[in-house]
């Protein structure tokens, strides 16, 4: 090895060294950074996977009403098994709803290709994608604050499966969730027994998806958890969704007065006995402290308003 006389020439070199290897890092993490998705438009944002997640396709549309007020929750939309739920950023449905309740609207494209995860687990980076997608979003519209806003979950079918998986995943972030006829479920940690969830089957679905959603709300209302069950009259699995999003726009309604108090961000925890309860045969409901059944095996019902939307919802038969 050749030794170097000069302490010059030595500093000289390892100042060389060092900011070569610190310029080298430094390009290495900004490949890593563009390398995470790319945008399709001003407001639809794609992630790229990655070789240990569970997409194909991810693909996020946000859509934000006119208005000078800071937008109090994001409104996550998806649709069924590999559908494209970015459309519904133009339902008219939800947008009078984000308009009324001062709401950011984001559709999911997500997409799975068989060969590995399914996105609808969401700890296995179809959540991280969402997060990072509306990260992106927020900075592209000069909106910051909206990647730390909380969510408002609705999802059919696969959809639906992912809303139930994430409310685990991020139950801090959950003001509530609805899975419509999503009935492949698996069963979450009870992290996210406080955050209100809702569960729609169609009657004439498929008997063993309906068998298990109803199996795992009644799970978790065994362990007090604020859910609730609703059975979908003279509906198959592909049936009307208008309705359905109508009675889950009314929870989520009670849920964001309830939950977001005096311009904070802490979710505010909601009382089991405070609320209703709803029989799941006979659809007669009561105020917890006067309920007569097995509280553990009713469905939990916000507030007596809600609980008779409820009830009238699966007496009506059209």
């Amino acid at each position: 090895m050749t030794k170097i006389e000069s302490p010059w020439l030595l500093l000289l070199l390892i100042t060389v060294l060092i900011f070569g290897c610190s310029g080298d890092d430094t390009e290495s993490g900004m490949e890593d950074e563009v390398s995470l998705g790319e945008f399709i438009d001003e407001s639809t944002y794609r992630v790229f996977p990655q070789a240990s997640q569970n997409f194909e396709v991810a693909e996020f549309r946000l859509w934000l009403p006119e208005t000078d007020k800071e937008l109090k929750a994001v409104a996550v939309l998806l649709q069924g098994h590999n559908s494209n739920g970015m459309g519904l950023t133009k339902s008219p449905l939800w947008r009078d709803f984000a308009r009324k309740e001062n709401l950011a609207l984001l559709g999911i494209h997500f997409k799975s290709d068989g060969q590995g995860g399914y996105y609808s687990h969401s700890e296995e980076g179809s959540g991280l994608a969402l997060l990072l997608a509306l990260e992106k979003l927020s900075e592209k519209a000069g909106k910051e604050y909206l990647k730390d806003l909380p969510f408002l979950l609705r999802g059919f079918s696969a959809g639906g499966l992912f809303s139930h998986s994430f409310s685990a995943f991020r139950h801090e972030r959950v003001l509530a969730f609805g899975n419509i006829r999503g009935g492949g479920l698996d069963l979450t940690p009870d992290v996210n027994k406080g955050v209100p969830g809702i569960m729609f089957y169609g009657e004439n679905d498929f008997q063993h998806r309906n068998d298990r959603i109803i199996e795992v709300v009644e799970l978790k209302r065994s362990i007090g958890a604020n859910w609730s069950l609703v059975k979908e009259p003279v509906v198959d699995h592909f049936g009307r969704l208008d309705r359905t999003d109508s009675l889950l726009q009314k929870l989520f309604t009670k849920v964001l007065a309830k939950r977001l108090k005096g311009g904070s961000m802490e979710l505010q925890p909601l009382d089991e006995s405070e609320g209703w309860l709803g029989n799941h045969n006979s659809f007669e409901i009561q105020a917890y402290e006067n309920y007569s059944g097995d509280k553990s095996r009713a469905s939990w019902l916000i507030d007596e308003e809600f609980a008779r939307e409820w009830q009238r919802f699966q007496r009506e038969r059209n």
